[in-house]
C-alpha cells in the first residue's frame, strides 16, 4: 500500500445518541462534539473519518464497533475501481429483498438484512492528449525587405484534457470489507 493511500472509516449511525456518545464518537474520529452530531444525523451510514494509516483506521473503527456501532473501513482505491463487476440495468423490490439485473438477464438479489452500506458517489477521471500541429508560417520581415516570401515549417503543441464522469455505487454487508 502506497503512503498516499487514503483509507475511509464508515459508519451506521445510531439511533438516538445521547449527548455521551456523541462525545466518545468525536474523541475517536478526532472532530468536535458539535461536528459530530451533524454529522451522525440520520438513518443512512455514512463515512465518519479519514487516515492514510491502516493502523490507526483499524483501531478507530475498533474503537467504534466497542460502543455498539456497525463500523469499517473502506480503501480509497475500492471507491475509484472501475466497475468491472456487476453492473444493474433494472432495479425490482420484492416483499424481502431487491433484485437487480444486468443487460444480459442475469440477477443478484440481495435480502434488505444484507446491505448495512451503500456507497453512492461520482469519479471523475482526467485524461490528457498532447498533440503536435505543424503550421507553415510566412516570414513577413524577409518579404518586405527583400520581396521573396519565405515560408518555414511551425510545429505547435497543444495540450487538451477531457474529463470523464462516472457514476458508482457500492454495497457493503454486515461483516464484509469488500463490496457484495
Amino acid at each position: 500500500m502506497s503512503t498516499e493511500e487514503i483509507l475511509h472509516v464508515a459508519i451506521t449511525p445510531p439511533n438516538a445518541p445521547d449527548i455521551t456518545l456523541i462525545k466518545e464518537i468525536a474523541a475517536i474520529i478526532n472532530k468536535d462534539v458539535y461536528d459530530t452530531r451533524v454529522l451522525i444525523t440520520g438513518e443512512l451510514p455514512l463515512i465518519v473519518a479519514h487516515s492514510q494509516d491502516r493502523l490507526a483506521a483499524e483501531a478507530m473503527t475498533q474503537s467504534l464497533k466497542e460502543l455498539d456501532l456497525l463500523a469499517l473501513i473502506c480503501d480509497d482505491s475500492e471507491l475509484r475501481k472501475s466497475t468491472h463487476g456487476f453492473i444493474a440495468q433494472k432495479l425490482e423490490i420484492a416483499n424481502d429483498a431487491i433484485l437487480f439485473q444486468d443487460s444480459n438477464g442475469h440477477a443478484k438479489r440481495l435480502g434488505f438484512n444484507d446491505v448495512s452500506l451503500i456507497i453512492n458517489g461520482m469519479k471523475q477521471t482526467a485524461t490528457d492528449v498532447k498533440k503536435t500541429e505543424t503550421k507553415m508560417k510566412l516570414s513577413k520581415a524577409t518579404l518586405l525587405l527583400t520581396g521573396i516570401p519565405i515560408v518555414r515549417n511551425v510545429k505547435e503543441h497543444s495540450t487538451d484534457t477531457s474529463v470523464q464522469t462516472e457514476g458508482f455505487t457500492r454495497l457493503y454487508g454486515l461483516k464484509s470489507q469488500e463490496p457484495l
